[in-house]
């Protein structure tokens, strides 16, 4: 098998995808074309017939959606791993209190914006900060961005005092140290802790299927999960 798998992933896992896909083509000599897209982009993507995508990592209500309109093969199908929720603020900021559901409400309130994307982990917060009946009180303190890079981009460059932002912890570990200022406090309470299980799988039809399944498979190994396990994910 030589010829290039073109893999379609959640930017939220980015680290471990890199860190698999290298430990892949190290091992079998396939080059892996890559491309990090945000949940309703990966949903328009796959919709089209002319994608060329033969593998892709995704989160779970995204591939089950695949697998129940027949997009993705149901085997082979591994699971990656979980990302918690996580908050951010700007470095050198003070942290809010989000140690119970009751702290991280007022924090919440008192916040002068509240940031997150349009994504998957970002749909989840929006429908948390409904729940908790906090939505309409910081509407107008409430910004969204395509992705999680552009939460941490946000924050980042802020100049207000308590803005925060969520995004998927990996996202946050991942840009800590290179410049972009943003400082993880923490994940979500655990009474409201929101945990992204992402899945692998075969795209259904797809061209060169035997190199997508043997990358699939690869996933289930232990040298994957080892790697899998140092970018971050559970």
């Amino acid at each position: 098998m030589t010829n290039e798998l073109k893999l379609l992933s959640a930017g939220a896992c980015r680290n471990a995808v890199l860190k698999t896909t290298e430990a892949f083509t190290a091992e079998h000599d396939i080059p892996i074309d890559i491309t990090f897209v945000t949940a309703p982009a990966m949903r328009e993507t796959i919709a089209a017939s002319d994608h060329g995508f033969q593998a892709l990592v995704g989160a779970e209500a995204v591939v089950n959606s695949f697998l129940d309109a027949g997009s993705l093969q149901p085997d082979p199908f591994e699971r990656l791993g979980a990302i918690a929720s996580s908050v951010v603020v700007r470095d050198g900021t003070p942290h809010p209190d989000i140690s119970t559901v009751e702290t991280f409400c007022e924090s919440i309130r008192n916040a002068s914006a509240v940031i997150y994307n349009v994504a998957s982990s970002g749909i989840y917060i929006e429908k948390l900060l409904d729940d908790l009946g906090l939505a309409k009180d910081i509407a107008e303190r409430t910004e969204r961005t395509p992705t999680g890079a552009a939460v941490m981009d946000r924050i980042g460059a802020g100049t207000a005092a308590n803005e925060i932002g969520f995004g998927q912890m990996t996202e946050i570990l991942r840009v800590k140290g290179t410049g972009v200022k943003v400082d993880l406090v923490g994940p979500l309470p655990d009474a409201i802790a929101n945990m992204t299980i992402f899945f692998a799988g075969v795209v259904a039809g797809a061209e060169n299927n035997a190199t997508a399944t043997a990358f699939v498979e690869f996933l289930a190994g232990d040298t994957a999960k080892a790697l899998i396990r140092e970018a971050g994910l559970s």
